[in-house]
């Protein structure tokens, strides 16, 4: 496989992950980023006029503050935090809980309990919690200390902790097939394969076939 198609299926889960979260949050709201890492989705909201907080590791926090103070992004705070114990300023009024990474990293059951819990008693109740979860799809085999599971496993899981789904995505889509076409897309196909892509990636049949897979909850 191409760079350029490793690339593109990185920028289709990306891509696919915000048409979602688009539906879902209103505009200018303050959000919540666990696990933000490299900040993609932190960096992305601030820049969009939304008041986000992002919580990890230091060297992640240390990282993304330069990079946040180098834009001049002032509605971006980040906190050294984990997942399974979040502590949030008592004046933010949290309308999205952004989860796109910590759950498949918690090879424990009761410490991904523990996150989907402290997701949901931080958010809003009118808010939303987008999870991300790595699937067993195409033979994936299991990365040390990672989790990887089912659509089915998750939904049960989210539910078991008060959540209701929305929405259920396959973000990469069906995988093999789409890496097979994306080796051979020219740049300026990319929006029309990403449509077709959004059309699709709803249907239970495709959850699963993929590497990743999205879920937009809202409290029960």
């Amino acid at each position: 496989m191409t760079d350029g198609a490793h690339s593109l299926v990185r920028k289709l889960e990306f891509d696919t992950t915000l048409h979602f979260l688009d539906k879902y949050l209103p505009p200018r709201a303050a959000l919540l980023q666990v696990g933000a890492e490299e900040g993609t989705y932190a960096l992305h909201f601030a820049r969009r006029g939304y008041r986000v907080i992002a919580t990890d590791a230091a060297v992640h926090v240390e990282a993304l503050s330069v990079l946040a103070l180098a834009e001049g992004l002032s509605t971006l705070e980040f906190h050294q935090g984990d997942v399974t114990r979040l502590q949030v300023l008592s004046d933010w009024d949290i309308r999205g809980v952004l989860c796109l990474g910590p759950y498949h990293s918690l090879g424990a059951r009761d410490l991904r309990r523990r996150c989907l819990l402290e997701c949901r008693r931080v958010v809003h109740h009118r808010g939303i919690v987008a999870l991300s979860y790595l699937t067993r799809g195409w033979g994936n085999e299991t990365p040390e200390g990672q989790h990887l599971t089912t659509p089915e496993a998750v939904e049960a899981e989210v539910r078991s902790c008060g959540f209701e789904i929305a929405e259920h995505v396959a973000t990469d889509g069906v995988q093999e097939s789409h890496l097979k076409v994306l080796e051979r897309l020219a740049e300026d196909d990319y929006p029309d394969f990403l449509s077709a892509h959004l059309t699709t990636c709803c249907q239970p049949s495709h959850r699963g076939l993929g590497t990743h897979g999205l879920v937009i909850l809202k409290k029960v």
